[in-house]
């Protein structure tokens, strides 16, 4: 049985696997699941001893294998279901950022953010489909 992720996805997770309790139940997700992503919220949730984690690699080691950046020396930030306005606390001179989009219109909001704030000179590189054939 197939069952797909409502939406928002954290405040259903609880029924869901309320639904399910007594099943061996398995969670398809992409990239690194405890990396902003379901893992953490199924632990919370159901407990880590009942969860085992398959991770593949993250965006954020593509990208930073795509860029020669080591991944210790930038800050990620997530942008996905979250303001906009966060990342004017992570505008520093120098910093390299990784951030997580939420969809195609994530770039221009953040070039938008980036005017506005003073930040104009800011060189932006857009990444999508990290790890996949395209």
């Amino acid at each position: 049985e197939r069952v797909p992720w409502p939406s928002p996805l954290r405040p259903a997770v609880p029924g869901l696997l309320a639904a399910h309790a007594g099943r061996r139940t398995a969670v398809l997700a992409s990239g690194d699941p405890s990396f902003y992503g379901i893992a953490r919220t199924l632990a919370e949730t159901a407990g880590d001893r009942e969860l085992a984690v398959h991770p593949h690699p993250s965006s954020v080691s593509y990208a930073c294998a795509r860029l020669g950046w080591p991944l210790e020396a930038v800050e990620t930030l997530s942008l996905v279901a979250r303001p906009l306005d966060a990342l004017r606390a992570a505008l520093h001179p120098g910093r390299r950022l990784l951030l997580l989009g939420e969809g195609p219109e994530t770039p221009a909001r953040v070039a938008a953010l980036l005017r506005e704030a003073g930040w104009g000179g800011t060189r932006i590189r857009v990444l999508a489909q990290l790890g996949g054939p395209a």
